[in-house]
């Protein structure tokens, strides 16, 4: 048991460590604002991660060659969409909250992967689609204006690690507030079996249930395998019950609807079997709080391509780009969730399993609240 709890952690401990640190990173989905500087890296992985950053320098200035190249020759399109489908695949590998926050809403939640993928697609989507409206508005509204495109760019930076802050901490209140509740003395309002209400057993063996029908011969034939309850086992037997039928309405129970008879719920749920609690609101928070952050990269190829008349060449640009990113954060996300999988196959299916479940999902919503923290006190204390 030691060394499978062993294991267990191990696997959760590389699904976190797989994540950089990210308190500098003026990133989302891995696309950042200085893209021209090599951010500091620490941790685990800082050799590699500094030999990411400076892959996606050489990217920078490689894109903007293609774009030059473009103006002069319409052929070098396909190269420029390249170019931005590899920056975005190198981009999204380096320091950056979007995919902490994807990997990490993950894991805090039981997401089938291809949701999950689906997730970051989208998120990388919307983030280059945000940039396409921050470039827009910056050249149709903001000009002659004090506002600077830089300046809507910081601005919507804010927004976005407001948003992972209060999606984190949303999160975290999900995880653990029902334990909270039960420290002051609070319970859920909800049980699986309506508390036994009305459902008294004596004797076990051939005991009786009390129903108050006046009906007229009606046989009810109960066959108890091995029923065990909280309190008491029963073995197998069989019971019936004499009952009047005059008038009586016979209803019957959907899957998890309890019984105002007998106060079990006769048939589970099978949302409560399939293990699937994807939850759309709390999906598109996640995409929010990171779509909502322009991809700054992005910003620089349109800034180029609409001053040079190129917005074709910008747009697909940005297109690959935003693939690229996805790609990277979908397989990052997979991994983490991976890394989950194991840590509760490694740790078994009884009582341990489910506590390192637990730590695992709680881990995953603080880490986003954390990330949210650190990219906002970081951008607020940097300034533009």
């Amino acid at each position: 048991m030691n060394i499978r709890l062993a294991l267990g952690l191990l696997a959760a401990a590389l699904m976190v460590t797989h994540m950089p640190v990210v308190a500098h990173a003026q990133s989302s989905l891995g696309i950042g604002t200085n893209d021209g500087m090599a951010p500091t890296t620490t941790g685990p992985f800082a050799h590699i991660l500094m030999w990411i950053n400076l892959r996606q320098q050489e990217f920078y200035h490689s894109l903007a060659a293609a774009m030059k190249a473009m103006r002069q020759d319409g052929s070098k399109l396909w190269l420029l969409i390249g170019l931005s489908f590899a920056y975005g695949i190198f981009h999204a590998a380096g320091p950056g909250h979007g995919k902490a926050v994807i990997s990490s809403y993950m894991v805090a939640n039981e997401v089938a992967l291809k949701r999950g993928i689906m997730l970051s697609f989208v998120s990388a989507m919307l983030q280059g689609l945000t940039a396409v409206v921050v470039m827009m508005l910056a050249y149709f509204v903001l000009r002659g204006t004090a506002i600077s495109m830089t300046d809507a760019a910081w601005f919507l930076e804010i927004s976005s690690y407001v948003l992972v802050t209060l999606f984190g901490a949303w999160l975290l209140w999900r995880k653990l507030g029902p334990s909270i509740l039960r420290l002051f003395g609070r319970t859920p309002a909800y049980r699986l079996s309506a508390a036994h209400a009305g459902h008294s057993h004596g004797g076990h063996a051939g005991h009786s249930h009390a129903h108050a029908h006046a009906h007229s011969s009606h046989s009810h034939a109960h066959s108890h395998a091995a029923h065990a309850h909280a309190l008491h086992v029963h073995d197998d037997h069989d019971h019936s019950h004499g009952h009047d039928h005059a008038d009586h309405d016979h209803h019957d129970h959907g899957p998890g609807e309890v019984c105002d008879a007998c106060g079990h719920s006769h048939a589970p749920d099978p949302a409560m079997l399939s293990g699937d609690r994807f939850d759309w609101r709390t999906a598109w928070s996640a995409v929010a709080a990171v779509g909502i952050r322009p991809c700054s990269g992005a910003l620089i190829v349109l800034s180029f391509a609409l001053l040079n008349g190129l917005w074709i060449g910008g747009l697909l640009s940005v297109l690959a780009m935003s693939i690229g990113t996805a790609i990277t954060v979908s397989a990052l996300a997979t991994i983490a969730v991976l890394a989950k999988n194991w840590a509760v196959y490694f740790a078994g299916d009884g009582r341990l399993g489910n506590r390192i479940h637990s730590i695992v999902e709680i881990g995953g919503a603080a880490f986003i609240f954390l990330v949210g923290l650190l990219l906002l006190s970081a951008s607020l204390s940097g300034g533009v």
